[in-house]
């Protein structure tokens, strides 16, 4: 993909080194081929650092809702992880070659959303350590594999790779971008559960390999390493 060419611009994203709402857009930007430059955070290899050069930035940053992640590009600035998302997928053609493949697409965005707010709502975080354990059983046995046995049958095999938009294949979509930035997160503090849906760890595995998402896994991506955000329960 040639998005770098339409874009004469670096851009930069500005968010802690942090998996959370960083992974997807991340991803994004590593898909579209964008060049990037370094945030205020770059080079920081913990949260600990990080945070306090946030509160001082957020006494003056542009950012619409005063929050991160944000984007800065095409001389704006866009907030939230979705619409970050969503832009650099207009940008970068990835909305889906068809109709149906845009539909999914935009399905598995709000997917990634709903699994994200799942996650919050029954996992430890490095900021929240503490969870009950009515919450955290409930999310790994009734929650997420509710979640997962939805998203298998969604999965079809196009050019022997399995993919949730055959018309788009092997481009892969912003919905199957951030649906997998959530679903990576999950599976590192409970892979035992993922066990039971083959074809969606045949596809988690087969992202995974993407040149673009090695690059932002290995800490070479726009916000260098980047820690785990959901924790197991102890």
């Amino acid at each position: 993909m040639e998005a770098s060419k339409r874009m004469m611009d670096q851009i930069k994203l500005t968010y802690f080194p942090l998996m959370a709402k960083g992974l997807g857009p991340s991803i994004m930007i590593e898909f579209c081929g964008i060049e990037w430059e370094p945030n205020q955070f770059k080079g920081m290899c913990t949260l600990a650092e990080a945070y306090p050069v946030w509160l001082e930035m957020r006494k003056t940053t542009t950012s619409p809702f005063g929050q991160l992640p944000m984007l800065e590009i095409d001389g704006q600035v866009i907030g939230q992880a979705t619409a970050i998302c969503c832009y650099l997928g207009h940008k970068g053609g990835m909305l889906g070659k068809s109709d149906r493949d845009y539909a999914v697409s935009s399905m598995l965005l709000q997917e990634g959303e709903d699994i994200w707010t799942a996650m919050k709502a029954g996992c430890p975080t490095c900021f929240a350590k503490e969870m009950s354990a009515e919450s955290y059983h409930n999310l790994w046995e009734k929650v997420l594999p509710a979640h997962l046995s939805k998203l298998q049958p969604l999965l079809t095999t196009a050019s022997n790779q399995l993919t949730f938009s055959p018309s788009s294949h092997p481009t892969y979509t912003v919905g199957e971008a951030y649906l997998f930035s959530m679903l990576y997160q999950a599976r590192l503090v409970n892979a035992a559960v993922f066990e039971a849906f083959p074809s969606v760890v045949a596809w988690l595995d087969q992202m995974a390999a993407h040149p673009a998402v090695v690059k932002v896994l290995e800490g070479k991506g726009p916000l260098g390493v980047m820690e785990q955000y959901f924790i197991r329960r102890t």
